[in-house]
């Protein structure tokens, strides 16, 4: 009897057999890849430099096209490994059948019944923890078209021979990267005009047609979405002329008080008529540099990032009498609510969103919206435990005892061993990200170990050594967070301009580093002791 080929070969481990499924095999096909590049480029680039309903719709096609085969691989992984083989090769068209009208009709909910779209936003909110916005708009279904060639691609793939593993990963990784950053930032449609329309005020956005985007409200804290074909005919009509600044609009029933916006970051009242004007809101400049880091998304994955624009746009009075308000349209920060002699409040109006001035407690925990600065923080404290402990080596030691290897040898071998996994996973183009960074770290910690050993061995005193060495490593930490602490403070608001904070932090940070510095040589001028020329380990 001939032998087949493969005889004697040994088979796919558990892990690799997860991924011998047609599920992963058309997530890998090129097709799906460029759908997904497609929809990346679109959602970073395209957007941005020229955002317009095209656009939309181009990243529905590019996502509704590749998402079945990202779901359905997801519900190969959540079965892994025992059932797999009988429980999912065996139906994988029934397993197509679930998530291809799945995806449809998800889709057709979130773009078409209202309830739908906030739980969806919701839900996503929750999971990614930052804004979301998923426009409500019927005409997207036309992307539904997309899964008829992706359903066609699924069946084609049925008995071909699987794709390698490590192209499987690279196209998960992706299609999940282009699926959790691409929605969740739509471009903002600043509101443009504010019209008072039977005791309530409609917030229009008339970038791509007359009308964009419609919101009501009858206190100016509350907006409720209005649907292009329930906007009257006046409204539609004005949304056609552009407001014509500077505006000017007084309360019908206090003539003398009256409100005035010019396009600038700032709005006027009067309450004697126009014999003298006063600002009663003005964007915070002290803040700024805070509110733009925040709105790009500094330091912040999935972010949306905008920029930031508090131009002045439109102007309008709801109510009348001392309970009036004024409801001015700020830029893509939303609207500004209030009256004369009173406090004014910035309120989101759909995709519009005030951006915060300061930050809470939250904003200091990772990712960090000063990522720049802490990493300044650490590589100084780092530098300055360094610093001190050669200090002390140079001043503790009765002789130049050779320095224990034991550290490096033990540094060696954990990047080594590292390496090795990485490789072993297939996963050697993580190397580089890896490694690097692992080896400057453990050598950091190796090179103070080392040195420390050989002056514990040979110190004059043990008892000073040992002091020294925790003067060494507390005042490095002191001065890492003598750096840090200044811009937290600046992140909630206690520092309000940034650049005190960067003088704060200068001037802490050196004062940690003199503290430091004398606890360790008590008896030496701290400006001889730094001139001195300290030994190595």
């Amino acid at each position: 009897m001939a032998r087949h080929p493969l005889a004697g070969r040994p088979g796919p481990t558990p892990e690799n057999r997860v991924f011998q499924h047609h599920a992963f095999d058309a997530l890998a096909h090129p097709a799906t890849l460029a759908a997904v590049a497609v929809l990346l480029i679109n959602d970073h680039v395209l957007k941005r430099l020229a955002p317009s309903v095209w656009t939309g719709k181009l990243s529905d096609f590019a996502g509704l096209f590749f998402f079945p085969f990202l779901l359905s691989a997801a519900v190969v992984l959540l079965l892994r490994p025992g059932g797999l083989d009988r429980r999912v090769r065996l139906s994988s068209s029934r397993l197509g059948t679930a998530c291809f009208a799945a995806t449809a009709i998800g889709f057709a909910a979130v773009k078409t019944i209202p309830a739908a779209n906030a739980a969806a936003v919701s839900a996503i909110e929750s999971i990614l923890g930052l804004p979301v916005s998923l426009i409500l708009d019927p005409t997207d279904l036309i992307a539904l078209l997309a899964l008829i060639p992706a359903w066609r691609l699924w069946h084609s793939l049925e008995g071909r021979p699987h794709i390698a593993r490590h192209r499987v990963l690279t196209a998960l990784g992706l299609a999940s990267l282009a699926t959790v950053a691409t929605s969740p930032c739509p471009p903002v449609l600043p509101i443009t005009h504010l019209v008072a329309l039977d005791g309530d005020v409609f917030a229009l956005s008339t970038q791509w047609r007359p009308v964009s985007s419609a919101f009501r409200t009858t206190d100016g804290a509350h907006w409720a979405f209005v649907d292009d074909a329930e906007l009257p005919p006046e409204l539609v009509a004005a949304a056609e002329q552009p407001a014509l600044l500077p505006k000017t609009v007084c309360d019908p029933d206090q003539a003398d008080v009256c409100y005035r916006v010019s396009g600038e970051a700032y709005l006027q009242a009067t309450s004697d008529g126009g014999l003298t004007w006063e600002t009663v809101w003005r964007s915070p400049t002290t803040r700024w540099s805070y509110m733009a880091r925040a709105a790009s998304g500094y330091g912040q994955p999935l972010s949306c990032p905008k920029d930031l624009d508090f131009s002045t746009h439109d102007l309008v009075i709801l109510g009348k009498g001392p309970e009036h308000f004024a409801l001015a349209a700020i830029g893509n920060e939303g609207i500004v609510r209030g009256r004369v002699s009173s406090e004014w409040a910035s309120v989101a109006v759909g995709g519009t969103r005030p951006t915060p001035d300061h930050g809470t407690l939250a904003n200091l925990l990772p990712p960090f919206i000063i990522l720049g600065e802490t990493i300044a923080a650490i590589l100084a404290g780092s530098a300055v435990a360094l610093v001190l402990s050669r200090i002390a080596w140079k001043r503790e030691r009765i002789s130049d005892a050779g320095a224990s290897s034991l550290p490096w040898v033990i540094v060696g071998l954990l990047v080594a061993g590292v390496a090795i996994v990485l490789i072993v996973q297939e996963l050697a183009e993580l190397i580089p990200i890896v490694i690097l960074p692992l080896t400057a770290v453990c050598s950091w910690i190796a090179y103070l170990a080392s040195g420390w050993i050989a002056t514990l061995r040979a110190a004059k005193d043990s008892r000073r050594a040992r002091s020294s060495l925790g003067w060494s490593l507390l005042g490095g930490t002191l001065v890492g967070l003598a750096v840090w602490i200044p811009f937290a403070l600046w992140v909630l608001g206690v520092v309000p301009p940034y650049v005190l904070a960067l003088a704060l932090s200068v001037v802490l940070g050196i004062a940690a580093y003199r503290l430091g510095l004398r606890r360790i040589c008590p008896d030496a001028p701290a400006v001889a002791a730094t001139r001195s020329d300290p030994a190595g380990p």
